[in-house]
C-alpha cells in the first residue's frame, strides 16, 4: 500500500510538472494574439490618420494652374461673354463654381447656402456646375436645395471665360457686369474663419457701392479641385 501511494504521488507530481510547458505556450499564445489585435489596430488608425492628412495637405496647396489659363482683369466688362440667364439684369452677380466630386465644393455649400440667405435680395445667384452631363448636373443641382440660378457649364466654357479652374471659386461682377472679384470663399477650406470670407467681404462692399477690402484683393491663388475639363489634354489651352 504505501508502495502504490508514493507511485500515485509521483504520477500526480510528473503530471503536473508536464501541464506546465503547455499552459506557458497557451499564455504565450494567446498575448502574441492580444499584440496582433493591437498591432493590426494601431496600422489601422495611422492609415485613417495618413489618408486624412494626404487629403487636407493636397486641398491645402494651390491648384495647379492648366496650360494656356488666362483671365480677364479686375475691372473688364464681361457682357460680351454672358447671356441673359447668367446677369443680374440691373443687379450684381456671384458665380459659384461648384464640383460635386469635390469635397471642398460640398464642405462649402452651407456657407454658399447661408450668403444666398442673406444677400439674394441684392445679389443673383448663379451655381455653375462643373461635373458630369447636363443631366447629370440636373440632378445634382435639385439635391443642393440652393436659391440660386443653375447654369450647366459640362465644357467648361464659362470657367474658361471667367479664368476659373478650381472649385470652389467665386466670380462676382457689378450691376454693369465689370469684373470686380474672382477667388477663394476663404483661406480655410471649411469656411469658418469670418476675417477672411472674402466673397461675403466683397458682396458687403459690392451692396454698400464701397471698393473692396485689401484683404480680398489679395486673394489670388485658387485652392480646392481641378475642374476636370480644364485639366483634359485636349481642352489645355483652350481660352
Amino acid at each position: 500500500m504505501p508502495n502504490n501511494r508514493a507511485n500515485s504521488i509521483t504520477i500526480r507530481g510528473m503530471g503536473s510538472s508536464d501541464d506546465k510547458p503547455v499552459k506557458r505556450i497557451r499564455e504565450v499564445h494567446h498575448s502574441l494574439k492580444i499584440a496582433g489585435v493591437i498591432v493590426a489596430e494601431v496600422v489601422l488608425l495611422g492609415i485613417i490618420g495618413l489618408s486624412f492628412w494626404f487629403q487636407d495637405l493636397r486641398y491645402s496647396l494651390p491648384t495647379p494652374r492648366p496650360n494656356g489659363w488666362k483671365a480677364p482683369k479686375i475691372g473688364t466688362n464681361l457682357s460680351a461673354g454672358l447671356n441673359s440667364s447668367q446677369v443680374g439684369n440691373g443687379r450684381p452677380t456671384l458665380f459659384n463654381f461648384y464640383n460635386c466630386d469635390c469635397p471642398c465644393s460640398r464642405f462649402n455649400l452651407d456657407h454658399v447656402r447661408q450668403l444666398s440667405k442673406q444677400f439674394g435680395q441684392n445679389i443673383k445667384f448663379v451655381i455653375v456646375l462643373e461635373s458630369g452631363t447636363v443631366k447629370e448636373e440636373q440632378e445634382v443641382f435639385k439635391g443642393l436645395k440652393l436659391r440660386a440660378t443653375p447654369y450647366f457649364d459640362s465644357d467648361g466654357k464659362l470657367a474658361r471665360s471667367l479664368g476659373v479652374y478650381a472649385t470652389p471659386q467665386a466670380v462676382l461682377t457689378d450691376s454693369h457686369e465689370r469684373l470686380v472679384y474672382r477667388g477663394n470663399y476663404n483661406v480655410s477650406r471649411y469656411c469658418n474663419d469670418p476675417r477672411t470670407e472674402f466673397v461675403r467681404l466683397a458682396l458687403e462692399s459690392v451692396t454698400a457701392g464701397q471698393p473692396l477690402p485689401a484683404l480680398v484683393k489679395s486673394s489670388i491663388p485658387a485652392y480646392g479641385c481641378a475642374i476636370p475639363t480644364l485639366m483634359d489634354p485636349k481642352n489645355e489651352g483652350k481660352s
